[in-house]
């Protein structure tokens, strides 16, 4: 028998229970969706004004990291539609163009917004808003950028720099303000009917934001008024332009005596080129340089920017840099002349080869492109064409603003090049014949018993003291920059020593002194045979050689100058191998008052044979007066004497002027000759000058 007691039945839905059911989902259903329109229609306004700050901050970015201005406008159908449901971009310049544009009337219907003010409100409107302080945008004209066609729309203008400029919009407490309403009704530039407004508020600084409703007033409803319409975007550039170029300048403009180059340099010096240009289609320009070695025996110069490679320049190294107010009278190649405004320039650094040498001749040109493919150049700058300088540099002690100090110059005054640096003086340089060491005095300013002797690299080494601090008045360098000799006046020691790492101590020393009325103490400067192996110096009216491979405390052999009919005094002896007339000499200073400048021959031989060539002196006719020693109102300082013995630099005093100039002057046959017509001076305040290879 089977039990039922254990078994259950299941009961479904009847037709009236599934009716009932289904009518109260519907009920629900329909009174969510009733309210989830009046939510829509209620924050509608908040979400577009978030969608509008949105494309306001994008658009300030992209000015940024372009580098060019970049504006979002709300079309006013040529100011007769103030109220719009559109943006567009525009960017570039020169000719800026509209590169994008939207349209909210399909996620927005009904919403429009306007660069408005509204009444009564909470703060003071105004026409435009100042700029913030330290702006670097106030210079900018927003009407001469802008094209013509939108010069009536509301223009937001981002600058690269992050700042805001409008073309008078209204603005509330100094910050710039867009309404956003559902059927707002504007006139002029006051809104005066909308529901349920928003309102986006940007700065002059830049900074955007925005809230519901409009702050002390309250807006009627009103009926939908006419929207502008939207701004389309332009045709995009064709990826050719005719780019406008200025010729390239260089500083310093050191000119070429020649005539037939664009300037000269001399070896590792820092010269600056400067390009301008513009697209006249309004597109960023990028920059390259090129260098055409093929004058200059393959010596290359260092750009300070990338050398130009193959494609597109897009790189920020590469970009040119805008500039509102570019230089007055430059030589424009381009058929449209200078720009009306603002243009690019690219400007970069490059360093000569130390290694140049007289001769050479080296082409810079200007590579120009832009970031969306290789512009079409119409005008190609031709290139600077800059050969080495005049053969030799001077490296010279020169008084600016009260200092004495050191300058490396060209032979005619040209391309100076400062190497003291500041809070000191830096007298009597003495360079080695390679050019890459030179022997000083530096101390401060006033104070002669606190200078120290230094020796510095040349080449971009350093520096490092030999001794001091003490009352030292002249210091030299051996040819080879192996020796160094200087003299403390304190003692009266003429002081020699190695030079080497660790510094040597002193070799040996001598005592040097004067009589008469001449202030000697800074031609006590040494002098060196071109071996090396001997060391010239004064002594009273003696002309002393020294044997270094001895260091012994005697002269190994001397000469009394006595060829003026008394012994005379006889400064700073400098040995010098002329081209021409055979041997070797020394030039050097004579005379206890109006010193003239004589030179005689030298025959170191190693042994005490040795002389000053049969004791002949020739005197230095300077002034072409015709024999004598040809001096006048001058009197003859440091003579100096290039390393191939072909050039004398020799500053001078003039006592009818009380100025200090120096003179170079060839060696010409016999001895040094100055055109009396048109000598060669560098008519500033030299005192003491050595050349440099």
């Amino acid at each position: 028998m089977i039990s039922s007691m254990g078994k259950r039945y299941s009961r479904g839905f009847t037709f009236i229970e599934m009716m009932v059911t289904l009518g109260l989902v519907v009920l629900m259903l329909g009174i969510s969706l009733f309210a989830m329109k009046r939510g829509d229609s209620k924050v509608s306004t908040v979400g577009l004004a978030a969608a509008v700050a949105d494309e306001m901050r994008a658009a300030r970015m992209l000015a940024i990291s372009s580098g060019h201005p970049v504006a979002l406008g709300i079309p006013t159908n040529n100011g007769s539609t103030p109220v719009a449901n559109s943006l567009y971009r525009l960017e570039g310049w020169n000719v800026p163009r509209v590169t994008w544009s939207v349209g909210y009337g399909g996620d927005y219907p009904d919403l429009g917004f306007a660069a408005c003010r509204w009444s009564p409100a909470s703060g003071t409107f105004t026409n435009g808003a100042a700029a913030p302080l330290l702006s670097k945008v106030t210079g900018f004209d927003l009407n001469s950028w802008a094209p013509t066609d939108n010069q009536s729309d509301s223009l937001f203008c981002f600058t690269p720099d992050g700042g805001l400029i409008t073309n008078n919009l209204p603005a509330l407490d100094g910050r710039y303000t867009i309404v956003i309403a559902k059927n707002p009704s504007i006139s002029g530039t006051t809104i005066t009917a909308g529901e349920e407004a928003a309102v986006v508020y940007v700065s002059p600084g830049g900074a955007v934001d925005y809230s519901k409703g409009t702050p002390g007033a309250t807006l009627s409803g009103g009926a939908q008024a006419p929207r502008a319409p939207v701004q389309e975007r332009d045709d995009p550039p064709t990826g050719t332009a005719s780019i406008q170029m200025s010729e390239i300048t260089v500083r310093p403009n050191a000119n070429d005596p020649s005539g037939t180059n664009d300037a000269y340099c001399i070896p590792g010096q820092q010269i600056t080129f400067e390009l301008y240009a513009y697209d006249p289609e309004g597109r960023d320009l990028f920059c390259q340089w090129e260098q055409d070695t093929s004058e200059s025996g393959g010596r290359e110069g260092n750009f300070t920017v990338p050398r130009s490679t193959s494609g597109p320049l897009v790189s920020e190294t590469e970009r040119m840099e805008w500039v509102n107010n570019p230089p007055q009278g430059l030589n424009w190649l381009g058929s449209e002349g200078a720009p009306n405004g603002g243009c690019f320039r690219a400007r970069w650094t490059w360093t000569v080869p130390v290694t140049s040498v007289f001769g050479d001749t080296y082409l810079v040109q200007a590579d120009v492109k832009d970031a969306k493919g290789d512009a079409q150049i119409e005008n190609r700058p031709p290139p600077m064409r800059l050969p080495g300088a005049p053969t030799g540099r001077l490296l010279v002690e020169i008084l600016v603003n009260g200092r004495w100090q050191m300058l490396r110059m060209n032979p005619d005054g040209s391309g100076q090049q400062l190497l003291t640096p500041q809070g000191v003086e830096e007298i009597m340089p003495s360079a080695s014949h390679d050019g890459t060491k030179v022997a000083f005095i530096q101390g401060p300013p006033g104070q002669q018993n606190q200078r120290y002797i230094k020796v510095r690299s040349l080449t971009g080494g350093g520096e490092f003291v030999v001794d001091g601090p003490g009352y030292y008045t002249s210091v030299s360098l051996s040819p080879d920059g192996g020796w160094i000799s200087y003299r403390d006046n304190a003692s009266g020691q003429l002081i020699f020593r190695r030079l080497g790492d660790p510094l040597p101590p002193v070799a040996f020393t001598r005592a040097q002194a004067w009589g008469g009325s001449v202030v000697a103490e800074p031609k006590s400067r040494t002098g060196w045979s071109a071996d090396g192996n001997y060391a010239v110096w004064g002594n009273d009216s003696s002309l002393i050689a020294t044997n270094l491979n001895t260091e012994s405390d005697n002269p190994f052999f001397s000469y009394t100058v006595n060829s003026l009919g008394n012994p005379e005094r006889m400064f700073a002896p400098t040995c010098f191998t002329p081209p021409t007339g055979g041997g070797e000499r020394v030039v050097f200073t004579i005379g206890n008052i109006n010193p003239v400048l004589g030179h005689i021959g030298f025959n170191p031989t190693g042994s005490s044979s040795g002389s000053f060539n049969d004791g002949t002196i020739a005197l230095v006719d300077l002034n072409g007066g015709g024999g004598g020693a040809g001096s006048g109102s001058f009197d003859d300082g440091l003579p100096n004497v290039s390393v191939d013995g072909g050039s004398l630099v020799l500053p001078r005093f003039d006592r009818s002027t009380n100025t200090q100039s120096a003179l170079v002057a060839p060696w010409t046959g016999s001895t040094f000759v100055s055109n009396p017509s048109n000598p060669q001076s560098i008519n500033q305040n030299i005192r003491s000058a050595v050349w440099l290879p």
